[in-house]
């Protein structure tokens, strides 16, 4: 090869080389990296009817994007802020792009791993992208929290039950003779005439003018749902109600005339009937004390093992179904199929308080596809570039060999 032609080879991989070292200069954010997912949560899931709309916070979980303003609208359009009522109601999410990023034409929506009835709207520019997701609000069973407790009142006086519990709609107040007689609150003038009451229907009431007779009589609430579907009895408690009135004793049981065989009994024989009846009265006494120790106060018994569902876990008492330790799931996800484009990944929750296991979908992350490939094109060019720079080298050493012969 004449030197005229290795310097025209030499010419031609340098520029070569120079080609290549443009490929590896930094690329542009904001006009390579789009993305095609954006995903968000909502702390506690759908919403449920008398939850905190607070406690259902949203916020941003992916890359190259932060969250702008999380609103819900109830079913005439109204901005709801306090709790969740029973209806419809729509999510409106928008999110804004990060400097560098913008959002794909077909940038798709999710919220807690889902895209399930999500619309998304992207801004002409693709800085900015809003997703809405229609929901109905669900409706869970109430759950009590606090139960009635027992009451000691003096007959003529009056005394107050307060109960209260998680999703409850409303309240309605029961008695409960010893004998099993159930009888409503808003009926209880007709069982006790002059008896009153204040508050039947909501999670506190008062009965006033208390009769004696109503000793021994057992109250409860059933709390029911809003659309009064289902409904939890909380336990009963028992009224004690005390006297300053003697109380009748017991008549004794009439005796045949005696015989004058009886009359001609020694007088030891004729003191026992006396004696057997002040025998008798003492035992109707410790008849007494046996009722009065029967109405002891509850004790809870609340079991190692936890009771849960999709969105809390609790300890409930084996004998009245009171709550303890209510809690949000702590859950520790596992990945179990690592999402691609062709198909959606799947992560596996479980509980660390509870052990209450889920399964959710994992989309596949675009943004982070890419930038696990860019470093492997940019390593592919450099690879390429030094090899291109050694056989450069080689061709400019066995050039200058030659030369140096050809002088000799």
């Amino acid at each position: 090869m004449s030197i005229h032609a290795k310097r025209w080879l030499t010419l031609w991989l340098t520029v070569c080389v120079c080609l290549s070292m443009l490929c590896l200069a930094p690329i542009s954010a904001s006009a390579a990296t789009e993305i095609k997912n954006a995903t968000t949560t909502l702390a506690m899931g759908d919403p449920v009817v008398m939850m905190e709309v607070s406690a259902n916070a949203s916020a941003a979980s992916g890359t190259g994007y932060h969250l702008v303003s999380a609103t819900w609208y109830d079913g005439s359009g109204n901005v709801e802020t306090s709790t969740f009522k029973k209806g419809s109601y729509t999510l409106v999410i928008q999110l804004a792009a990060d400097a560098g990023y913008v959002f794909a034409a077909d940038a798709k929506g999710y919220i807690n791993n889902s895209n399930a009835g999500i619309t998304t709207e992207r801004s002409g520019d693709g800085s900015s992208l809003k997703l809405t997701k229609s929901y109905t609000a669900t409706i869970w069973k109430p759950q009590p929290v606090k139960h009635p407790g027992p009451e000691t009142v003096k007959e003529g006086g009056w005394c107050s039950f307060v109960v209260s519990g998680l999703y409850v709609g409303s309240y309605e107040w029961f008695l409960e003779s010893p004998e099993g007689l159930v009888v409503p609150v808003s009926a209880v003038d007709v069982q006790f005439p002059g008896v009153t009451q204040d508050g039947d229907g909501t999670s506190k009431i008062k009965l006033y003018n208390i009769p004696y007779e109503m000793n021994g009589w057992k109250v409860y609430c059933t709390e029911w749902s809003v659309d009064k579907l289902s409904f939890t009895n909380t336990r009963s408690t028992t009224i004690t109600v005390t006297t300053d009135r003697p109380q009748p004793t017991e008549a004794p049981e009439e005796t045949a005339a005696p015989t004058p065989e009886a009359t001609a009994a020694p007088e030891g024989d004729g003191s026992a009937p006396d004696a057997q009846a002040e025998g008798g009265e003492g035992a109707a006494g410790g008849g007494e004390n046996g009722e009065g120790g029967e109405d002891g106060e509850h004790v809870h018994q609340f079991p190692d093992v936890w009771t849960y569902d999709v969105q809390t876990h609790w300890h409930a008492c084996t004998e009245c179904g009171e709550i303890l330790d209510q809690a949000t799931h702590d859950m520790v996800w596992t990945v179990t199929r690592e999402p691609s484009r062709e198909q959606s990944g799947e992560e596996q929750g479980v509980c660390s308080i509870c052990g209450y296991k889920a399964v959710r979908e994992l989309p596949f992350d675009e943004e982070a596809a890419l930038e696990r490939d860019q470093p492997l094109f940019r390593y592919t060019l450099i690879g390429l570039g030094a090899a291109l720079l050694l056989s450069i080298v080689i061709l400019i050493v066995q050039a200058v060999r030659r030369a140096s012969r050809r002088r000799y």
